[in-house]
């Protein structure tokens, strides 16, 4: 089993933004572990959101107006890393389902090589990582 976790608090240059109570402040160091993949918030128009940048951020995922369960009958609208990075683990495990020899590092370069780029070019940039994820080109063959 290959474990890609994902950490999307907001962070520039490797140093958390500190947000009081939420533990964050210690964030902006795991970056710098190996196996993690720093993932930002993205807005609906393919944008980044704001939530992350800096010479670490891999890849942005959705995000801003992400639509989910309420409690009820009702969704909700929520933003936040707190929702881009769970899409950025389930692409991750999409992809190792299509390939379940691959390792980590075969994850990660995938989900960089299939992402929408951003308009400056192919990445990486600071504020796109390599560009948006994209899910079905991740999983395409």
């Amino acid at each position: 089993m290959v474990a890609v976790p994902t950490v999307g608090p907001a962070f520039h240059e490797g140093r958390a933004f500190s947000a009081p109570g939420t533990g964050y402040r210690f964030a902006g160091l795991l970056v710098y572990l190996e196996n993690v993949i720093a993932v930002g918030s993205s807005k609906p128009t393919g944008a980044p959101a704001g939530s992350a940048k800096g010479t670490k951020l891999e890849f942005i995922a959705p995000g801003e107006n992400v639509y989910g369960p309420g409690f009820g009958p009702q969704s909700v609208d929520v933003s936040g890393t707190s929702f881009a990075t769970p899409m950025a683990a389930g692409v991750a495990a999409l992809i190792l389902a299509r390939n379940p020899n691959w390792t980590g590092s075969q994850v990660r370069q995938r989900m960089r090589d299939t992402c929408e780029h951003q308009p400056n070019g192919s990445g990486p940039d600071p504020e796109y990582g390599f560009g948006r994820l994209n899910a079905y080109k991740a999983v395409r063959p």
